[in-house]
């Protein structure tokens, strides 16, 4: 997700206003106590579609702060790798695998340039497919990265209209990709700063299959969850106001603001849908 920074204070901004034990994106299953149960409420339903036991070896591209991955090892004992466009994600990955005994390694990585050393037995995104514009060409190389009989696994939003010129998504989308060409023009410090290319849950199945995966698994997830999921974010901006604006200053402060704001806008049920997919490498490798 986004371009690289190797500024601890952005770190220290996204773990303030992500919340729980595990800092992801999102957690979209709510309902529990405390936001660290919601966020792996939502990771062992990942596992359950990825069919994790231990020993598993487990890719996530776009890994962000290691927490799913970190969550996962420690949990279910699988090892893997994560990779990120942003070193510091990596390093502060690093940190928490170790500081929970993990035998994990995250690399700063696009992914069209990662190279595994072994096979994977899941390869898994959290809100990140989004941002490649060519998801076949993703599929492709994923394959590669996959043992037959190996899982990919893909939590992302989809268009409910394949026609979605005139909807609330597109001139939400519109925004957003406004928002972000200021902050780069700006030379602000982003790790959101890359476009949305959402398709229909319809378009990404094919695409699957014409990689040559075998569709296994759609599991739907609310909206209305995701939805306060965010408005959780809006709200840790806001309440800690000034402790985030020391941490990035008042520019970077209001980008991200703003940002979360938008895309508040963009998870409206009438023209988006939350998935998880999951997809699996033919056992006979063909």
């Amino acid at each position: 997700m986004g371009s690289p920074s190797d500024t601890a204070e952005l770190t220290e901004f996204f773990t303030r206003v992500l919340g729980g034990e595990w800092h992801l994106y999102s957690s979209h299953i709510l309902g529990h106590a405390t936001e660290t149960e919601n966020q792996q409420a939502k990771l062992d339903l990942l596992a359950e579609q990825m069919h994790l036991r231990p020993g598993a070896r487990v890719l996530d591209v776009g890994c962000g702060w290691g927490g799913s991955l970190t969550y996962l090892a420690t949990r279910y004992g699988v090892t893997g790798v994560g990779i990120s466009l942003v070193p510091q994600q990596c390093a502060y990955a690093g940190r928490r695998a170790r500081r929970h005994g993990v035998p994990l390694e995250f690399r700063p990585s696009h992914w069209q340039d990662f190279e595994a050393d072994e096979p994977f037995d899941a390869v898994m995104t959290t809100g990140v497919v989004v941002h490649f514009p060519s998801l076949l060409d993703y599929f492709v190389r994923a394959r590669q990265w996959l043992r037959p009989g190996g899982v990919l696994l893909n939590e992302e939003m989809h268009l409910r209209s394949a026609d979605a010129s005139a909807s609330r998504a597109s001139r939400a989308l519109a925004a957003l990709d406004d928002v972000r060409k200021k902050g780069r023009e700006a030379g602000g410090r982003l790790v959101v700063d890359e476009e949305g290319h959402y398709v229909t849950l319809d378009r990404e199945t094919e695409l699957l299959r014409e990689a040559g995966f075998e569709v296994e698994r759609v599991v739907p997830l609310s909206m209305a969850d995701y939805q306060r999921t965010v408005e959780g974010w809006v709200d840790n901006c806001e309440r800690r106001k000034a402790e985030l604006t020391e941490l990035t200053g008042r520019d970077v402060y209001r980008w991200y603001r703003l940002y979360f704001r938008l895309f508040r806008r963009l998870i409206d049920d009438r023209t988006m849908r939350l998935d998880v997919v999951s997809a699996r490498v033919p056992d006979d490798g063909t």
